[in-house]
């Protein structure tokens, strides 16, 4: 009898190769087998299924690469398993919908808004036009594209979206269903956003309760919510009881990972701890806490990791309140040369071009300060707007260091803040009208 291994292959990567966050060594010496496997396939398939299978394992590869912030890979590998989803299914499959979202994922997740939108709305439109706007799949969209929107600061639009998938899972769900614990989180986080403090509060006890009662009390879904409650409460200045719910959280982790003690979610409770602990005028515990999340975050993610990057970014913070503002900036200038290395010019870079300048500010020197809080400036308007909180609080930081730039040297700023402003943004828009 003829053995078909090449069957075989396919076979073994379908059903054993997949993302794992605590086993991110594991993907990475099989990603290249699996993929190997899936084009050798292409070229002598035999029936529709393994089509399938192909199409699976090239999106259990984007998911990875996805995982590990490798986002040009992850979009290759999506944009490869969505072609043969449409070819195999239809294009208005809910396999379909599903890896558009996970390309609009990847876009949300490099701070491509504009795009990661355009996917979700193509997603959306596919649902709407056949029908599938009561499922659990439309939710997702709905959910997804209102997290983009929270993003971009579009608060008010990002909550009606929560919201409206919070409605769909509450009619196609079990009351029970642990989907409907995440709806609960985001409508808090957008109330949150919007200064609905007591509402944000209430969704997120909503969500923990859920959450306790389906999964019991040491599962990372229940330390989740000790977070996001710690984060209302440290936020609403009662940072003793944030600190105590990091604590708990902290122990449930433990508890779980027992043997996988570099586990990304200990990462990000360390993280949070960190912050409270900071805020509480512990900035030494904080420090080392910050220290530890980085640990984890490199060894998992690599140094190119937005987590990661935002371990740096604390750490950078912790120097600064230490009054250690060389070392900062040139934290921050690493962080911002790996941020362009990876994902270009974008509001992410804007924040560390915004933190390189208020560092340059700390030191006094108001000229670097100027020009690094300009270009923050210009990028937030392009992405959120005038009227955002990220476009006004980087204004106003804008507005602080020219002052001290005209103060120390009225004859090279002898015009006002808003004159001066005016003609700063009206050279951006002659540039770009030139491109």
């Amino acid at each position: 009898m003829k053995i078909n291994w090449r069957g075989l292959c396919l076979d073994l990567m379908f059903y054993s190769f997949g993302f794992d966050v605590t086993k991110i060594s594991d993907f990475k010496k099989l990603v290249d087998h699996a993929v190997n496997v899936c084009e050798y396939s292409l070229e002598n398939l035999h029936d529709n299924v393994q089509r399938e299978k192909v199409c699976w394992i090239y999106s259990y590869a984007g998911f990875g690469f996805h995982g590990i912030g490798s986002y040009s890979e992850a979009l290759k590998y999506d944009k490869k398993a969505l072609e043969l989803a449409e070819d195999i299914y239809g294009d208005n499959h809910v396999n379909v919908i599903k890896i558009m979202n996970n390309i609009a994922e990847i876009y949300r997740d490099i701070a491509d808004y504009p795009l990661a939108l355009e996917w979700y709305n193509w997603a959306s439109n596919i649902c709407e036009e056949s029908l599938q706007t009561e499922t659990a799949e439309y939710a997702m969209i709905c959910n997804n594209t209102a997290a983009c929107q929270d993003h971009m600061g579009k608060y008010a639009e990002a909550l009606k979206g929560y919201e409206r998938a919070l409605k769909i899972r509450e009619s196609v769900l079990e009351p029970e269903h642990i989907d409907l614990a995440q709806s609960y989180n985001n409508v808090a986080h957008a109330n949150k956003n919007l200064g609905n403090i007591q509402k944000a509060a209430d969704y997120h006890t909503k969500a923990l309760n859920l959450r306790v009662k389906v999964c019991g009390d040491n599962h990372p879904l229940v330390a989740e919510s000790y977070i996001n409650l710690a984060g209302i409460y440290a936020d609403g200045g009662c940072v003793g009881d944030a600190i105590e719910l990091y604590e708990g959280a902290i122990i449930i982790y433990k508890k779980i990972y027992k043997e996988t003690k570099d586990h990304p979610d200990l990462a990000r409770v360390y993280n949070n701890y960190a912050s409270a602990l900071a805020k509480n005028g512990d900035i030494e515990k904080a420090y080392q806490f910050y220290l530890l999340a980085w640990d984890i975050r490199v060894k998992a993610f690599g140094i190119e990791h937005p987590e990661t990057l935002s371990s740096y970014n604390n750490i950078a913070y912790i120097y600064g309140k230490r009054g250690e503002y060389e070392k900062a900036l040139d934290l921050h200038k690493k962080i911002v040369k790996i941020k362009i290395a990876v994902g270009g010019e974008n509001p992410d870079t804007a924040v560390s071009y915004n933190n390189i300048g208020m560092c340059y500010y700390r030191l006094a020197n108001y000229d670097e300060a100027v020009i690094w809080v300009l270009k923050s400036l210009i990028i937030h308007k392009k992405s959120f707007g005038d009227a955002s909180y990220e476009t006004m609080n980087v204004e106003n930081n804008l507005r602080l260091t020219y002052e001290e730039a005209r103060n120390n040297n009225p004859g090279k700023y002898p015009l006002s803040f808003e004159e001066w402003l005016v003609i700063a943004m009206e050279g951006v828009d002659s540039d770009d009208g030139e491109q």
